[in-house]
């Protein structure tokens, strides 16, 4: 069904374009609350919620986070969430521990 210039939208059209509010503020609320669980882990840098809150990527500093400590942590990290949220399905939690090198060969 086309629309007429200047005519008002179909209740159908008006409820595509504005998504239901309830349902973003629930994913606004979930995501911040896993970034915000996720980063107050000693070691942390930054932490995002990606794919609606079912996974979180979090970056730790290689200096101060050694491989055994990364495994644990990725776990606490799970079970904190585990703990504090309520949420369908499962959330992935993926960490990040990355050593860069660059040499110049003259």
């Amino acid at each position: 069904m086309s629309q007429i210039a200047g005519s008002t939208p179909t209740p159908t059209t008006a409820a595509a374009a504005d998504p239901d509010p309830s349902l973003s503020r629930y994913l606004d609320s979930v995501v911040q609350r896993l970034e915000e669980i996720a980063g107050a882990f000693s070691g942390v840098e930054t932490a995002y919620a990606i794919q609606a809150g079912r996974e979180v990527r979090v970056i730790v500093n290689a200096g101060r986070v050694d491989d055994k400590m990364s495994q644990k942590m990725c776990r606490d990290i799970a079970k904190e969430i585990e703990e504090q949220l309520t949420y369908p399905g499962e959330i992935k939690v993926t960490l990040l521990r990355e050593t860069r090198v660059v040499e110049y060969a003259r």
